[in-house]
């Protein structure tokens, strides 16, 4: 699905990353699931690197099959489901701000 760039809809995207793999989908609340990616293992526990990689991967993916333009990442709110984060010092590894994606406040 094509997404129109001057659009002002707040666009969403979804991170599932587990031992094996990464999911993307970007969502928009009015015209619903816009476009999905795959990426590589996204579990901070077999590297820090290695699971942003893939977040990336999967979230480039997402852009493009959405017809979005890779700068758009910025625009993006995320949420993420990431194995491995529920020990204190990969959460704020992974919340430190090096995923170019925009926090709920």
């Amino acid at each position: 699905m094509r997404v129109d760039a001057t659009t002002q809809e707040q666009l969403f995207i979804g991170i599932d990353g587990g031992g094996t793999k990464c999911r993307a989908t970007i969502y928009s609340p009015t015209q619903g699931v816009l476009g999905t990616g795959l990426g590589g293992p996204a579990n901070p526990l077999h590297g820090l690197e290695r699971t942003l990689e893939s977040i990336m991967v999967s979230t480039q993916q997402a852009l493009r099959d959405a017809g979005m333009s890779l700068h758009r990442v910025h625009e993006l709110v995320a949420g993420l489901g990431l194995a491995g984060v529920n020990l204190p010092s990969l959460y704020e590894q992974i919340s430190d701000g090096s995923i170019p994606l925009k926090k709920c406040t």
